[in-house]
């Protein structure tokens, strides 16, 4: 993600040179999807303020942390809710706690309803319903488990701000 604007043909180019296999999966102004040797990555142009900085990485345009992109997720998944951004949040939540994650949203987003998003992490249905390529992992993870670990993060989440 990034606040400047880039030209998605020359990046498609930059990959082109880079990597052995490059697939184009989505090209338009401000947005570039592609599988690089088998794996999906998406860049976008996207206009809300970061709040960590971003991740300078060899010749590639600068990459958004960790932070921000955990607070997009979820706004994500408040919006549509496909299984690669819960997935995503699954594997975040092994390095921030769902508060820290958050804490994330109510800084990039500050007008954001919070309760919007515990409620669309534990709402499974259109994820199931729309999700049809495969996906691949890092990591292999049962999608039922990632159900179970949102919906724990949430609970405990929810008695914490109870106290």
């Amino acid at each position: 993600y990034t606040k400047k604007r880039f030209n998605s043909s020359e990046l498609q180019r930059l990959f082109e040179r880079k990597f052995k296999e490059i697939i184009l999966l989505q090209k338009a102004e401000g947005t570039l999807i592609v599988k690089i040797d088998g794996v999906a990555v998406s860049f976008f142009q996207y206009p809300y303020p970061l709040i960590f900085s971003l991740i300078e990485y060899q010749n590639f345009p600068p990459l958004a942390s960790k932070e921000d992109i955990a607070a997009m997720k979820i706004i994500a998944i408040s919006d549509r809710g496909t299984k690669r951004d819960f997935i995503d949040i699954y594997f975040l939540l092994e390095e921030f706690s769902l508060k820290e994650i958050l804490d994330f949203v109510k800084k990039k987003y500050p007008n954001f309803n919070i309760y919007v998003g515990l409620r669309g992490l534990t709402y499974f249905v259109d994820a199931e319903k729309k999700q049809k390529r495969r996906l691949y992992l890092f990591h292999s993870v049962f999608w039922s488990e990632v159900k179970k670990i949102l919906i724990k993060e949430v609970k405990k989440y929810q008695k914490e701000w109870l106290k």
